[in-house]
């Protein structure tokens, strides 16, 4: 029998597969097999060269090292063409510290996307439209109600990382622990906006994540502080579903304003197939 599978040409199918598998681990199953199996993985989040997993031998850095090329691509702008997804409502905020001469150097773009300066510009910007948008001007538009999702992809740098910057700068703006402060009406109406949450794939089976690990340990530990829930890191499906629940007010049990969730902090996970 042993001999009969080893001789089997197997398709291997991997959802989440920058993920699901590590290349080590692929490695080893396609040495069990006299046969190279075919493997076909679906993921909205791929590992590109900027990106990539540290070097580990002749193990793959990439998704497309590990998978080969991609087969075919579905972005956020194909699913709002095919009106799969909701429209965005896009605030575009030029670049604070940019000059006409800088257009054409991506490197110097980079940097400043990257640096705190503009993450505090960006952060500082987002308070002024939750302001706006929370209808506290508007006498006859007062909802209170302020939800958005936040994603960056940085170029040279590991996604993850600038989003846990992210969510620091946010979780010190809210503990007045930043120069940022939100405005004092908000705070006299909402004194605990803005309720901030994080998101993001993580691989329990590779060491290079051990420090992602911990960092949603603590996110998910700030979530039921303050909502109440007992969600772990083995949970992270059904702490994600609960924050689809929160941004969509759709359940009743979410709907008032204590159980409201102001921001989440993504990579690519809630755009294609956030529950509006």
């Amino acid at each position: 029998m042993f001999k009969r599978l080893k001789n089997l040409r197997l398709a291997f199918i991997v959802d989440e597969c920058h993920r699901t598998i590590s290349p080590t681990s692929k490695m080893e199953i396609d040495k069990s097999f006299n046969k190279q199996p075919l493997w076909y993985g679906f993921t909205r989040t791929p590992i590109f060269p900027q990106n990539s997993r540290k070097e580990n031998g002749k193990a793959a850095r990439t998704t497309e090292q590990q998978y080969g090329k991609c087969l075919h691509s579905y972005t956020i702008k194909d699913a709002i063409q095919d009106h799969a997804v909701l429209g965005f409502q896009i605030n575009d905020m030029q670049n604070i510290y940019q000059d006409s001469d800088d257009e054409n150097n991506k490197d110097k773009l980079n940097a400043q996307y990257i640096s705190d300066a503009h993450m505090q510009a960006v952060a500082n910007n987002i308070l002024k439209l939750s302001y706006r948008t929370l209808g506290i001007r508007n006498i006859n538009n007062r909802g209170y109600t302020y939800s958005g999702i936040l994603t960056t992809s940085p170029a040279n740098k590991w996604p993850i990382d600038q989003n846990k910057r992210y969510y620091k700068l946010f979780k010190a703006i809210k503990n007045g622990e930043n120069s940022i402060e939100v405005p004092k009406r908000i705070k006299e109406i909402l004194p605990d906006f803005p309720k901030v949450a994080i998101t993001f794939s993580v691989t329990q089976n590779d060491e290079d994540s051990l420090g992602d690990q911990e960092f949603m340990k603590e996110a998910i530990h700030d979530y039921n502080e303050e909502y109440g829930t007992s969600f772990s890191l083995d949970e992270v499906s059904a702490y994600n579903k609960n924050i689809n629940g929160r941004l969509a007010w759709k359940n009743d049990a979410f709907k008032p304003q204590s159980e409201r969730l102001n921001l989440v902090i993504v990579i690519d996970r809630l755009l294609t197939d956030f529950d509006s």
